[in-house]
């Protein structure tokens, strides 16, 4: 009766066995396969980069070489506009812009903001007096006319 018992476990522990040899087997060829995968994206990717260069930018201007083309046109309008000059001044043009737009939003936020804030500590407490001055901290117009 051991002998059967034993057979059976060791026939259950061989299919055991072969089952976490199968998992692993299909592990491993998921892996081939993104691995495949992965290298196959890249290689086109490659491939389609080069073809671009070659014959979009390459070829070209090989075939043009000495002759007048659009292509010495455009670099010669490119150099003597001092393309690079205009793109550096419409850059810090556009920047300089971003920033009086952010400081006006900034400021228009603040008012926005101290005047409910205003709203509030009057509903606190009523009776309270203030300095005099205005939200953004400057002396009203009837004071100074006075002085």
């Amino acid at each position: 009766m051991s002998s059967t018992r034993s057979r059976k476990d060791s026939a259950h522990r061989q299919k055991a066995m072969t089952d976490k040899e199968f998992e692993w087997q299909a592990e491993k060829w998921k892996k081939n396969c993104e691995f495949r995968k992965q290298i196959l994206v890249c290689g086109t990717v490659i491939a389609c980069i080069f073809i671009v260069c070659y014959f979009g930018v390459y070829l070209p201007i090989e075939a043009s070489a000495g002759k007048q083309t659009s292509v010495l046109y455009a670099m010669k309008f490119i150099s003597d506009v001092k393309l690079h000059v205009w793109a550096a001044w419409g850059a810090g043009a556009v920047g300089a812009g971003y920033g009086i737009t952010e400081r006006r939003k900034r400021l228009s936020e603040r008012k926005e903001r101290d005047e409910r804030i205003k709203s509030l500590e009057i509903q606190i407490d009523g009776k309270r007096s203030s300095s005099g001055l205005s939200v953004n901290g400057e002396i009203p117009k009837k004071e100074k006319a006075s002085e």
